[in-house]
């Protein structure tokens, strides 16, 4: 069979593409799928994290699938950061950027404002 790190890009676009026709849950299983085999791919734990965010989205009537897919969502998000933080060796601008700006689409803003703020700082 293939590589399982070799199937990680192709898992990641078929993610996004999902993403893009709002085939959340098909989207999620690619990019979750994908984090698994290369847990070290950025790209496909913001995208990871971006789908999970839409998804709970789809759940306000489910609180704890609600619940359940928000904590993935951020986690992921966070790794993101992280991960691109070690791969470009600087601050977490983009990081905390992308966190909060999922944290403002769920309607956190008390959570988001801090992770804006801390932006603008970083780069004054």
């Amino acid at each position: 069979g293939v590589d399982s790190k070799k199937r990680v890009p192709a898992l990641i676009m078929s993610g996004i593409v999902h993403s893009q026709q709002g085939a959340w849950a098909t989207a999620l299983a690619d990019l979750m799928h994908a984090i698994a085999l290369g847990p070290e791919e950025s790209t496909a734990a913001l995208s990871g994290g971006i789908a999970a965010l839409q998804y709970s989205m789809k759940h306000i009537d489910v609180p704890e699938a609600r619940h359940h897919w928000v904590l993935k969502a951020v986690a992921m998000l966070q790794h993101a950061g992280r991960l691109r933080v070690k791969q470009e060796g600087k601050g977490s601008h983009e990081g905390d950027y992308n966190l909060a700006r999922g944290l403002q689409q769920l309607g956190l803003n008390h959570l988001a404002v801090p992770l804006y703020e801390r932006c603008l700082e970083k780069g004054a």
